[in-house]
């Protein structure tokens, strides 16, 4: 997602969307303790603010606020994660063949900005690095597709399911940039059919891998 600009909104509003960002692009593995003083001071929002970010992402499922004000980023059981992705291939590849089908080369060159942010990142072995331009990746890509309500499902979706990418091994990771690419070369012929297919084979490909993490 788009970094938030300080001051264009409320320090709350700022707060929520960057620490949302963070927990969809898989910064907090499943099972984070979360503090709002160490939050707060990470990301240099206030105490009050950031309490209320956390209050947010809370009523949407993102933190588990337990008794004695203790936090922590959810566990899914192995049928949860397994039902989220289930419904990614059915959502996110519609998504794609819209964008592709609006696709120019302004956005092209983005994509391959991003794509080549993430090789960089597999070389250097920069996994926050590669996990925030892949989630940048993925959310411009249907951003392009511009379709509100399913813009809105997704990022329910990845609130879920993003802690699970700290679970990604360097191999895993390395397997993606090669489907990265076939998407960009779908969208840069505006070709629906194979960004559809290229992104859900994207999806798929971790799934596996992941899930041997996921309790039952």
């Amino acid at each position: 997602m788009k970094p938030v600009p300080r001051q264009s909104r409320p320090e709350h509003e700022q707060a929520y969307a960057l620490l949302k960002s963070e927990i969809m692009s898989g910064v907090f593995a499943p099972g984070t303790k979360l503090s709002i003083k160490r939050l707060s001071d990470a990301y240099a929002f206030g105490f009050t603010p950031t309490r209320e970010a956390v209050r947010r992402l809370g009523t949407e499922g993102a933190v588990e606020i337990e008794p004695k004000k203790a936090m922590r980023i959810p566990i899914l059981s192995k049928k949860a994660a397994a039902d989220i992705y289930r419904l990614r291939t059915l959502i996110e590849p519609e998504v794609a063949a819209r964008a592709a089908r609006a696709s120019d080369a302004v956005f092209v060159k983005k994509l391959k900005v991003l794509v080549k942010t993430m090789e960089q990142s597999l070389r250097k072995d920069s996994p926050l690095k590669y996990l925030r331009a892949n989630q940048d990746f993925h959310f411009s890509i249907y951003r392009q597709g511009d379709i509100h309500l399913s813009i809105h499902i997704i990022e329910m979706l990845w609130l879920q399911m993003g802690p699970l990418q700290a679970y990604y091994t360097a191999e895993t990771r390395s397997m993606s940039p090669n489907l990265h690419r076939d998407i960009v070369d779908a969208m840069a012929t505006n070709d629906a059919r194979k960004a559809k297919s290229s992104l859900r084979e994207d999806i798929e490909c971790g799934i596996d891998s992941l899930l041997v993490f996921v309790p039952e």
